[in-house]
């Protein structure tokens, strides 16, 4: 008796000390926003449908900032959208980062390329959307641009990219995950996800131990798992490229760092992604590249991203609408007009 006690009670005091310590935290643990999520989770009924949108006020409250807005008619974070227009509309889709979780309501990145664009090209009103769901993908992305936006007549699509939807892809895959009752299906989890979400014990063991990642993959199957993610998002960039020229749309990638790698910790995941849009010669702007050409330091970099949550503040937004901005005018004269391949391959 006295042995299972002291074993239970060393057990406790290691749970706990893991606990401070934080080392095994998830995203919404270590943000303060949520609990423990499962990345392998299809939370809700409207994520469940193939279609990655909110139609339910958001509200997040985490140690750095609160994320609070009422999704429009189609589920983004913007005004409500109409199909009539009298100005040049461009779309803007991504992940959390275009919906742009950290930033002001005034200064999210959407709106201040609208800004940006409007103050720089007076002669052609433009009005820039924000089609940006947090937690979605560039597959995700695909099919709701493709089955809901369309109707609303874009003369351009920016699709943001960073190495989260990497890691997304990885757990959901490709095309596949869209069933034909309308819902979405992931890869399983491993058997022990519910003592891992639990116990920090379990965590540490399995990740220390057993070589888990923070998405419960085997350190050996990881590099052939990406491989694949990085394949899916390839046709995928392919894909969005077949339907805006069958829609004669103008289309840019934006590729971005999350903050880490823009410290330079680790290798920076769109390095594949960027190779093949080079060799494609499809237009882009990445903004790694764009830091290291303007000599950006730590410190400098540090002022665009918050230090805990990751997500922009509202300067790296600026930077990123910037830099998105040029490009678009790059890609369009002073009179609107489509820029020559040379220019639009300038733009890299």
């Amino acid at each position: 008796m006295l042995l299972v006690s002291v074993l239970i009670l060393c057990a406790l005091l290691l749970e706990v000390s893991l606990r401070i310590k934080g080392g095994c935290d998830t995203f919404g643990e270590r943000t303060g926003i949520s609990g423990y999520r499962s990345v392998y989770a299809i939370d809700g009924p409207t994520q469940r449908q193939w279609y990655f949108v909110h139609h339910q006020p958001v509200y997040w409250k985490g140690k750095e900032f609160t994320h609070a807005w009422t999704p429009n008619n189609e589920g983004f974070n913007d005004r409500n959208f109409a199909v009539s227009k009298s100005k040049r509309r461009i779309m803007v889709v991504g992940d959390s980062f275009v919906q742009s979780m950290g930033a002001d309501q005034d200064s999210t990145l959407p709106k201040q390329i609208e800004r940006i664009i409007n103050r720089d090209q007076p002669d052609i009103p433009t009005e820039v959307w924000n089609c940006g769901s947090a937690g979605s993908d560039p597959v995700y992305e695909y099919r709701l641009y493709h089955d809901l936006l369309l109707k609303y007549q874009p003369d351009m699509a920016v699709v943001v990219i960073n190495g989260s939807d990497v890691n997304d892809v990885v757990v959901r895959g490709g095309f596949e995950r869209f069933l034909p009752d309308s819902t979405v299906r992931y890869h399983a989890g491993p058997w022990f996800e519910p003592l891992y979400a639990r116990s920090y014990i379990v965590r540490s063991f399995a990740r220390n131990v057993l070589g888990y990642n923070w998405q419960l993959i085997p350190g050996a199957e990881l590099p052939a798992r990406t491989e694949r993610a990085n394949a899916i998002l390839t046709a995928t960039l392919d894909s969005f490229v077949a339907l805006c020229k069958e829609k004669n749309i103008h289309l840019l990638f934006c590729f971005h760092p999350m903050r880490a790698e823009a410290l330079g910790y680790g290798s920076y995941q769109m390095r594949p992604l960027l190779a093949h849009c080079y060799a494609q010669h499809l237009p882009y702007v990445d903004m790694v590249s764009d830091m290291t050409h303007k000599g950006y330091s730590d410190p400098q970099i540090e002022e665009l991203f918050w230090p805990i949550d990751g997500h922009c503040k509202n300067k790296g937004y600026l930077y990123l609408a910037e830099l998105i901005s040029k490009a678009i005018e790059a890609q369009t004269d002073t009179a609107g007009r489509a820029a020559t391949a040379d220019q639009r391959v300038a733009i890299r």
